[in-house]
């Protein structure tokens, strides 16, 4: 449960995947541009190793799994937090990173009640089938990436406008 704290656990334990990788908090920070400290930083090395998400094989730390999944309805309190600290970096980095190396996009769409489930399913589909193709690849990554998907209703529906 610790795990779902901070963002920077999971940022984390995708960096050990990186070639250039290196088991040091100043490192991390700096490489974090500077959004944990140097404690945060071995506080997360620290639970990664607790928590058995990171092992060290040899001269190399490695994840314990390659994919990790959670539950698809976010109910928990701590999800729900993760969450909300993975949606404003996302913000700053609309702002700050460039174009080439970030994607926001969305689509606004009318829907009946009976869509929505459909659509929701298509979401979870497509995240999990990004992550089975790309967490299982044998290319060394360079960089750590997380992709954000939001999906919420926009207008009160046809049942809530008709009610007195």
């Amino acid at each position: 449960e610790q795990i779902l704290h901070h963002w920077s656990h999971w940022v984390i334990r995708e960096m050990v995947l990186l070639d250039e990788f290196k088991w040091d908090a100043k490192w991390i920070c700096e490489q974090l541009d500077y959004k944990i400290s140097p404690k945060q930083a071995q506080e997360s090395l620290d639970l990664l190793l607790k928590t058995g998400l990171v092992e060290k094989k040899g001269e190399r730390f490695v994840p314990s799994d390659l994919k990790i999944t959670t539950n698809d309805e976010v109910t928990n309190h701590l999800l729900r937090d993760l969450h909300t600290q993975l949606i404003e970096l996302g913000l700053k980095s609309l702002f700050k990173d460039q174009l080439s190396s970030r994607e926001f996009a969305g689509v606004t769409i009318a829907l009946t009640d009976e869509q929505v489930p459909k659509f929701k399913k298509r979401i979870k589909q497509f995240r999990r089938d990004m992550n089975a193709e790309f967490s299982s690849s044998d290319e060394k990554p360079s960089k750590v990436f997380h992709l954000e998907l939001m999906f919420y209703p926009v207008s009160k529906g046809r049942q809530i406008c008709h009610q007195k």
